[in-house]
């Protein structure tokens, strides 16, 4: 179960997951760019893979070519993930994995997260 909390000024995400805690408090800044993913799947198969796409965009809805991407999971960056496209999960374990993405546009940064799972294989 996931539980997310919002505070004014000071963003708290709290994850409840089986054996941990996660408390990540952030400031709050309005991201210049909008970042929306494509193919994104909450829950992973064991041994499966996803293609995520992300598209760009400001806040009129214009397409924004970002000059450069970087890819992390669970906080480290992806060596050699550098496009719009990234994928991931068949080399993952069983867990819940975050995917960041920051994208640069000459001297302006925004950033997206997000969040799914790899669950055992299900055997017909």
């Amino acid at each position: 179960m996931m539980k997310k909390i919002n505070i004014i000024l000071i963003g708290v995400l709290l994850l409840l997951v089986p054996g941990c805690l996660i408390l990540e408090i952030t400031p709050e800044l309005d991201n210049p760019f909008i970042i929306t993913f494509s193919g994104v799947r909450e829950e992973l198969p064991l041994d499966e893979e996803m293609e995520i796409a992300a598209n760009t965009t400001d806040e009129n809805g214009i397409d924004v070519i970002p000059d450069s991407y970087e890819w992390y999971l669970d906080g480290e960056l992806i060596p050699d993930q550098n496009g719009n496209m990234i994928r991931i999960g068949r080399t993952l374990e069983l867990g819940v994995y975050w995917l960041d993405l920051i994208v640069t546009k000459d001297s302006i940064l925004s950033s997206d997260r997000v969040i799914f799972e790899v669950i055992p294989k299900v055997t017909p």
